[in-house]
């Protein structure tokens, strides 16, 4: 782990005792000690850049792998709401999908980690306050959250790898790694089973134990580690519920 020495702060305050790359390899490695040092002294700037160039790289590789046209015709085939639709309608649509593909995806990569990081602190930070009387400020639930998400770094450096040792048109943008469950399932298992077999990931399982140690570490006092479990957990489970349920709706 990375740390780096810094003079105490003229005016009493504690400063940061490990340095913004330190703490990126250090929540992966050393959470306990990383995650107390980020409550102290919040920051999330590193791992929102990292995440955030890792994307796009992501997804310039998906722009030049991926056979759109094939997979905007499989997701309309798929669809209750338009495998009906007669042929010409059909082939506008995926033309229509195609010609939004590129900036629909540069967006994702642009901001969907930050938009990722706001929804899940939202989340565990009311979630902490409310149910655990934590007194959490919400940017130290953000820093937490965001050094939290950093397991996606990883999955995200696999799934480059893999997406640039693939030719072009071999590449599926909903199995690029296969991290999760949803990975192994045939391509026409039932929509509610693909939502919770991509819910059960190896990247994200490491995501919520991060979450659960980072804001045991932000308030020790009220915030036990089996209460922060529990919470993130629970909320977790809720989440999953409700995306099981509306894939099987629709």
């Amino acid at each position: 782990m990375v740390t780096t020495a810094v003079a105490p702060a003229p005016g009493g305050e504690e400063p940061a005792k490990i340095s913004a790359i330190g703490r990126v390899f250090g929540v992966l490695f050393s959470p306990g000690e990383t995650f107390a040092d980020i409550a102290r002294k919040p920051s999330w700037i590193a791992p929102m850049l990292i995440l955030t160039a890792l994307s796009l790289v992501v997804c310039y590789f998906l722009i030049q792998k991926v056979d759109w046209a094939s997979f905007q015709r499989k997701q309309i085939e798929n669809s209750s709401f338009t495998s009906n639709m007669p042929a010409d309608q059909k082939e506008a649509a995926i033309q229509r999908g195609v010609k939004f593909t590129v900036p629909v995806t540069w967006a994702i990569g642009a901001i969907g980690s930050i938009l990722t990081a706001l929804l899940v602190t939202l989340i565990y930070w009311a979630a902490f306050n409310i149910f655990k009387g934590a007194g959490l400020k919400f940017g130290t639930a953000f820093a937490i959250t965001s050094y939290a998400l950093m397991p996606a770094a990883v999955g995200a450096i696999l799934t480059i790898i893999i997406v640039i040792l693939k030719r072009a048109g071999e590449v599926d943008p909903q199995r690029l790694a296969a991290t999760s469950l949803g990975a192994f399932l045939a391509a026409d298992a039932p929509k509610w089973l693909v939502a919770l077999g991509s819910s059960l990931d190896l990247f994200w399982f490491w995501t919520l134990a991060l979450l659960a140690i980072g804001y045991a570490a932000a308030n020790p006092r009220k915030i036990t580690m089996g209460s922060a479990y529990s919470v993130v957990i629970g909320m977790w489970v809720f989440w999953v519920l409700v995306k099981v349920g509306f894939a099987a709706a629709f």
